[in-house]
C-alpha cells in the first residue's frame, strides 16, 4: 500500500500528515506567523523607480502584488520545497493538498513537475487547525482507506 502524505496548509502554517492505510499520523508542523499579518503590518518598500523610456527622469513602477500576497507566495514555495525534498527521498508516493482556494493555487503553482505528478488530489477547504479525527471525517471520501 502506497505511503500518502497530506499537506494541510494556509498562509499562517501547515501540518503534514501521513497514512499507509487506516491510520493518520502527524509528521510535522510548519509555523508561519508572518502569514497572519496584514499589508500595513508587513515591511513594505515604496514603489520601485525606473528610468523613463522617453525624456529625462524616472517613473514609479507599479507593484504587481500586495505584501501579504508576496509573503503567502514565499511560504507556498517553502512548502513546495519541503514536498519536493520529501518526495525525492521517498517519504511518500502520493500527496494530497488541502488548503483554502487562493492558497491552494499558490501551492500548486510552486510545485515542481515530479511532485505535481505525485498529487493524488486536492481539497479546497481551510482545515489547517483540524485534528486527526476531523481530517479523517473531512477527507474520508477522498482517501477511502482512512478510518475514524
Amino acid at each position: 500500500m502506497a505511503l500518502t502524505w497530506i499537506l494541510v496548509a494556509d498562509r499562517s502554517g501547515a501540518h503534514i500528515w501521513q497514512t499507509r492505510g487506516r491510520n493518520l499520523d502527524h509528521v510535522k508542523e510548519i509555523a508561519h506567523p508572518e502569514g497572519r499579518l496584514h499589508d500595513g503590518e508587513l515591511e513594505s518598500d515604496a514603489a520601485g523607480r525606473s528610468f523613463a523610456s522617453h525624456g529625462k527622469g524616472s517613473d514609479a513602477m507599479e507593484k504587481s502584488e500586495s505584501p501579504s500576497e508576496t509573503v503567502a507566495k514565499r511560504f507556498a514555495k517553502e512548502l513546495a520545497d519541503v514536498a519536493r525534498d520529501a518526495r525525492a527521498k521517498g517519504a511518500f508516493e502520493r500527496l494530497f493538498l488541502v488548503a483554502e482556494p487562493g492558497f491552494l493555487g499558490m501551492l500548486e503553482g510552486a510545485l515542481d513537475d515530479p511532485t505535481r505528478q505525485a498529487v493524488a488530489g486536492t481539497v479546497k477547504k481551510r482545515l489547517v487547525d483540524a485534528d486527526a479525527a476531523h481530517l479523517v471525517k473531512a477527507l474520508g471520501d477522498r482517501i477511502p482507506t482512512l478510518e475514524a
